[in-house]
Order: C-alpha cells, then structure tokens, then sequence
C-alpha cells in the first residue's frame, strides 16, 4: 500500500492511497482499490506502484487501468524497477480520475494503452523558460524564477508575477527570494510523458546586496487533465547556523483577481473538513490598521503528521501586513478562531 497526495491552484489537498488485490483476482487483471479519506468525487491526479513477479511482464505498454463501467481510462505507466531476468518488478501508474470510482488492472499479451485525448505539452522559448500545458491548465515559468510566474485556465488568468514568490528572512531581517540572475536558477525536466510531467528547478536564495543566503529545491507535479500542479520544497542551509539562520520562509502564489475564498488542508488523515477562509477585502473599521484591500490569506505550520503519526498544528488567516484574522487547529483537531497581531515579519508581500 502507498500514499499518493496533490494539491494545486486553490490550496486543496487530498490524500488517497490505492491497494491492490491479487489473490483472488482473475488472470490477467486484478481489481485496483483507492481507500480514500479525502471524500473528493472529481478528477484527481491518482499515482501508485503495481508489483508484478519475476518473469510475468516485459513490456509496460502491455498495462492499461479500466474503469467501473469497463472503459479504458488513459494513464501513463513507467518503470519503475526491473527483476534479474529484465521483466517487470513494479510499474508506477498514473491517471487522471475521481478517488470514488472504482477501477481494475488489466495486462498481458493483446493489452494495450491509448494515449490521453489532450497529453501534457512542455514549451520552451527562446529567452529560456518554458510552459506546462496539461489541457486545463498552463503554467509559465521564467528562467530566473523558482515559482511559476503566469498561470491560466483556458483563458482566465489565475496567477500572475508570483515567479519570485520563494522568500525568506534571515535572523539579520534581510530578504531573500529566488529570483534574478544571482539566483542561478536550474531546470530540468525529470519525467515527460503524456499523462505525468515532473520538473525539478534550483537556485539560491539571494538577498538584494547579491549575498546568497540559502539554497532552495522544488518539483513541480502535472498531470494531463488537471489543472492542480503539486509542489514540493526543500530549503538547503549552506552557511554555517551559529551564525545565519531563517526567521521566515514560505511560498507565496499571487492571484492575478481577489479570488473568492482559499481552502488550506490542515494535515490530518482522519479529518475531512478543510479550512475556508474568505478573500474579501478586509473592512478598515474591522482591521484599524489593515490596509483596506487586503487580500492575503496563509497557513502557518509547525508540525504535519507523517505516516501513522497523528499530532499536527497549523495556523491559517487572512490579513494585512500587521493585523491578521486567523483559526488555530491543535493535534486532535480542535479549531478556535482569535483576532491577533502578528508580527510584520509574518506575512512578506506586496
């Protein structure tokens, strides 16, 4: 059994894990069951392993993923490792699909796969950037910028000049970003195929003297159907601590419009409800000291649950740069809600 997770423009997260029954299954195929937590009932990015014993399987073209009513549902399948002889030790599956259905495995001799109606399509221009484009989505990025900078929904715009939105502030209060020439950004291209795309892209974190401050890595999940991209960071500390440390660091993503709300997943397996938060500009009379337009909404977390772990805490709020509106969940899933002032360092944007 495994974990695959997602999460994209929106802030929605799901979890879903998908198990395999090979007992009593027919040869040939065997049923594929998705034990989902996150009650989603739409398309999904779905990603999981299929184990095969040595000798069964030489060719992955030979694997197709069907659906409860017995049609084929497009996927991508790669190897993902080999038994001595060559032959097919576990394949890795993905495919667009809602976590409630129901789905079966087919393979073998005479099986074959089609290939997504939209596939996922990889631009690169002249100045050195590129463009993922997974038929509902196209994400843009810049070729000294960490972040995707434009972001659109056929031909709503939904992102735009969040490219350097990579941030953090060192125990000095300096700011740095991954972004401009000095960050030295790298890119490449980890899977490209027609139902999955990973890009993995680096640089530095440099402050606006040019002083590099830390590293950062990311990679970027698409896959063709969906406009959610997953993300991942890491952030590489490559001075010494005792004396440059990070104070604040996070993502920022900017709507290119005041969306309607925000919806932050607070990290618990065993809990469904995600948190709503409305991106209404905030009231002067509410918020003295808010600007009246507002318009930011975070997530605070300090502690995520990892495998059968179950204590996490986040904070997630709305605000201006000084007064925010915030809930607080706890580990067993309380949540209260609290007018506080945070500190400026905080919240860092424009």
């Amino acid at each position: 059994m495994f974990q695959c997770d997602a999460c994209g423009y929106g802030l929605r997260m799901a979890v879903v894990a998908l198990a395999l029954l090979p007992s009593s299954a027919v040869a040939g195929s065997f049923d594929l069951r998705i034990n989902d937590v996150s009650g989603l009932d739409e398309p999904w990015p779905l990603v999981g392993g299929l184990p095969f014993p040595e000798g069964e399987l030489g060719d992955a073209s030979q694997i197709r993923i069907v659906g409860g009513d017995g049609v084929e549902i497009p996927a991508q399948v790669d190897v993902a490792a080999t038994w001595r002889d060559g032959s097919i030790r576990w394949a890795l599956v993905g495919f667009t699909s809602s976590p409630q259905g129901t789905y079966r495995v087919e393979v073998g001799p005479g099986v074959s796969r089609r290939a997504p109606t939209q596939p996922i399509r990889i631009n690169r221009n002249d100045a050195g950037g590129l463009t993922v484009d997974t038929g509902a989505a196209a994400y843009e990025f810049l070729p000294d910028r960490l972040l995707p900078e434009n972001a659109r929904m056929r031909e709503t715009v939904f992102l735009a000049a969040s490219g350097d939105g990579a941030y953090l502030i060192d125990n000095r209060g300096r700011m740095a970003r991954v972004a401009g020439a000095t960050a030295e950004l790298e890119c490449e291209i980890i899977k490209q195929g027609p139902a999955r795309a990973v890009l993995r892209r680096e640089g530095w974190y440099v402050t606006a003297d040019g002083d590099r401050v830390a590293r950062a890595k990311a990679w970027f999940y698409f896959a063709a159907g969906s406009p959610y991209v997953r993300v991942t960071h890491s952030l590489i500390l490559t001075e010494d601590t005792n004396d440059l440390w990070v104070r604040d660091y996070g993502l920022q993503f900017r709507a290119a419009e005041t969306p309607r709300e925000a919806t932050f997943a607070l990290g618990k397996a065993d809990q469904t409800d995600d948190e709503w938060l409305s991106m209404k500009p905030i009231q002067a009379e509410s918020f003295p000291k808010a600007a009246p337009d507002g318009g930011e909404v975070f997530m605070l977390q300090d502690v995520f649950p990892h495998f059968l772990e179950r204590e996490a805490r986040a904070i997630v709020g709305r605000g201006g740069p000084f007064e925010h509106e915030h809930s607080e969940t706890d580990a067993d899933g309380r949540v209260s809600s609290a007018h506080d002032r945070l500190h400026e360092a905080a919240t860092v944007g424009d």
